[in-house]
């Protein structure tokens, strides 16, 4: 549960550093996400569909890596649906 709390504070954060000035504190949120996907993935994967968890944390790992702004958009854009 408070793993669960956790992430949602960082999803919530990094929606509200996504297209701001500070690139440096979205990159350390993407960062912190990405590690907190990769850790619940099994967790995930046993409450939800199989699929659903997989495309969470391979979006994650897309945002984590992203080369450039559009990759980094389209990431922001795929969690927020999953999220929705």
């Amino acid at each position: 549960m408070k793993n669960d709390m956790v992430s949602t504070n960082l999803v919530d954060s990094l929606f509200d550093f996504d297209n701001s000035a500070s690139q440096e504190i979205f990159d350390y949120l993407s960062e912190h996400l990405y590690i907190q996907s990769h850790m619940a993935l099994p967790r995930l994967q046993r409450a939800a569909d199989l699929e659903d968890g997989n495309n969470f944390y391979r979006s994650c790992h897309k945002l984590y890596y992203a080369a450039d702004d559009q990759s980094r958009h389209e990431a922001m854009d795929e969690i927020r649906e999953q999220l929705a």
